[in-house]
């Protein structure tokens, strides 16, 4: 849930640093798994469930990849939103074990577009050439970098 991204840094942050620490000690290992779809998520009662279920960090020829596993998420805030917090992660993972970046997957089983947001979506796909753009306008602003910094603050970076 996108709404839930300010919050992953001290909701998983016991999470990230297993795995910074996992990949440290076994570069090969296939067990760097965070579960975000939590015990507790599902016994709130709510509409807006959380979206994202799992991410999975792999450290393959030097390089850290990342997949995301969604149940669900709306095309215009979700994965924008999501794409960008997972990849923020897997930059400062990457620095904190000094490899490169590798490839990052984001899988959803159900994508959808809310009738509300047909414009914006539309007026958003127009005025952006490349993923990259989409990447560097995030990180330019200030409070994106805020976020970044808290994340690295609670990976002890």
């Amino acid at each position: 849930d996108h709404r839930d991204l300010h919050s992953f840094p001290t909701r998983r942050s016991s999470d990230l640093q297993w795995v910074l620490k996992k990949l440290k000690e076994d570069k090969d290992t296939r067990q760097c798994v965070i579960n975000l779809n939590a015990e507790f998520d599902k016994r709130k009662k709510t509409k807006d469930f959380i979206c994202t279920v799992f991410c999975q960090v792999l450290l393959r020829n030097n390089k850290l990849h990342w997949l995301t596993f969604m149940r669900s998420t709306d095309a215009y805030l979700g994965v924008r939103n999501d794409i960008f917090c997972f990849t923020a992660l897997q930059r400062i993972m990457a620095e904190q074990l000094d490899v490169s970046l590798g490839h990052y997957h984001h899988f959803a089983s159900s994508l959808h577009l809310y009738e509300k947001q047909f414009k914006k979506a539309r007026n958003l796909v127009d005025s952006i050439d490349s993923t990259r753009d989409i990447q560097n306008m995030y990180y330019r602003m200030p409070e994106i970098k805020k976020i970044i910094k808290k994340y690295k603050n609670n990976l002890g970076g």
